[in-house]
This record gives C-alpha cells, sequence and structure tokens, in this order.
C-alpha cells in the first residue's frame, strides 16, 4: 500500500489556512485541491522516468527530453525530474562542493528537507558517510549520496531507486522504524545495504552501514515542484 501520507497534510494544512482567513468558497477549496493534482500530476511524470532508467548501467550517458545526462546518483534523481521538465540543478552554481551538496543546499534553501520517518513517492533521499570521502575511516563524512523514493508500505517500508556504483539504478530498500536490521526473520530485506562495500555479515561493515542508518534526510517532492515547477 503506498502512503498518502503528503496528500494528507497538504491537504489539512490547506483546509487550516482556509479556516483561518475565513475563506470557504467552493472556488477556493478548488483551486486548493487542483494545485495539489496537478503537483501529483508532475510526480508521477518524476516516478515514470525514474523507473524508465531502472537497469542501465552505473555512469552510463543518457539523453532526457533533449539534455543529457551521467547516471551517477544525482545524475540519476536530476533525470528523473527533468522528465517532468522539474531542472534539480538550477540553483548548483549558488553553493560549493560535489554534486550531493549542492543538492542538499538547494533543498535546504527551497524549505524542502524533511525528517519524516514515513515519507511520500517521489520524496528525495539524502544519505551521509556511505563512502570514504577523506581517507579516515572515521564518521563523518558529510552528505555522499542521494536516490527517490518510489514506494513506501503501511509499516514504513521504503522502496527507493538510487545507482548503485556496483549495480547501476536499481531498487533498494529502507525503513527508518528499523534501521538498523538488515535482514528480517525470513530473510526479507529491511534495511539494504548502503555503506560502499557492506553487504549482510560482513565482518568489515563499520559500525553503521544500512540504509535506514545513513539516512539524513528527505526533500518533499511537493516543495520542490512548488518552487521549480
Amino acid at each position: 500500500m503506498v502512503s498518502n501520507n503528503r496528500t494528507k497534510k497538504y491537504g489539512l494544512a490547506s483546509l487550516v489556512l482556509l479556516a483561518a482567513l475565513g475563506l470557504s468558497s467552493c472556488e477556493t477549496l478548488g483551486d486548493s485541491w487542483n494545485t495539489s493534482a496537478q503537483h501529483q500530476a508532475v510526480v508521477d511524470k518524476v516516478l515514470a522516468t525514474g523507473k524508465s532508467l531502472l537497469g542501465k548501467k552505473p555512469d552510463a550517458k543518457v539523453e532526457v527530453n533533449g539534455r543529457s545526462f551521467t547516471l551517477d546518483c544525482v545524475g540519476t534523481v536530476s533525470a528523473a525530474w527533468w522528465g517532468a521538465g522539474i531542472d534539480l540543478q538550477r540553483d548548483f552554481r549558488k553553493y560549493r562542493g560535489d554534486a550531493v551538496n549542492r543538492l542538499y543546499g538547494s533543498l535546504q534553501s527551497w524549505g524542502a528537507l524533511d525528517w519524516q520517518r514515513t515519507p511520500s513517492p517521489g520524496d528525495l533521499i539524502v544519505w551521509d558517510h556511505t563512502w570514504d570521502v577523506d581517507n579516515d575511516p572515521n564518521f563523518p563524512d558529510g552528505h555522499t549520496h542521494v536516490g527517490m523514493v518510489v514506494s513506501v508500505s503501511s509499516n514504513g517500508q521504503v522502496t527507493y531507486l538510487h545507482e548503485s556504483a556496483t549495480r547501476g539504478v536499481t531498487l533498494a530498500y529502507m525503513n527508518l522504524y528499523a534501521p538498523s536490521v538488515g535482514l528480517d526473520s525470513h530473510g526479507r530485506v529491511v534495511n539494504s545495504p548502503m555503506y560502499l562495500g557492506s553487504n549482510f555479515g560482513l565482518d568489515t561493515n563499520p559500525s553503521q552501514w544500512t540504509s535506514g542508518q545513513l539516512w539524513s534526510a528527505f526533500g518533499d517532492a511537493h516543495v520542490v515542484v512548488s518552487v521549480l515547477g
């Protein structure tokens, strides 16, 4: 079951705001819901484009709507969003660092960062410390990887799309209600390995290595659409 947590949140917020302003006309309510539907249509295009990239090799070159992308982690989510005409990299020149940190800075400035444990499809995901940036095995290594939520189940299980350094564009899993659990009692993945080179049952895994443990923040898809759409 896909969560509609974000839709509920924005619907409630709109009703509260309307009540506070004394606005109760059908036309005003209709405008609010039409905007929400328009945003969802954009997010649906983003998800469809992202899914079309599944199976592409690491750092593959693709063209989406006339624009070329290299499918590293930021390139993958950028290509997905460009499928809906949204340029995630619009403000990158304003920030320093690599593409992951520039995206994080953009999300922060847009007011899109979100730390709810249950996200919504289309939301961006930022992880920290997913590889050893400075040849120092100790944390922290900052913001190092991004992906995108594809679906969320009723128990908080997130299926996400990202570019794996070894497998290319693929689907993986995360559950922030059980972030340290790799596999459940039936051998099903709860949190996929996220730290570079980690895997289930390896003695060489660092103290934090799952997608849930290394999660940093979500980027609210509907806020991104509001700002860039």
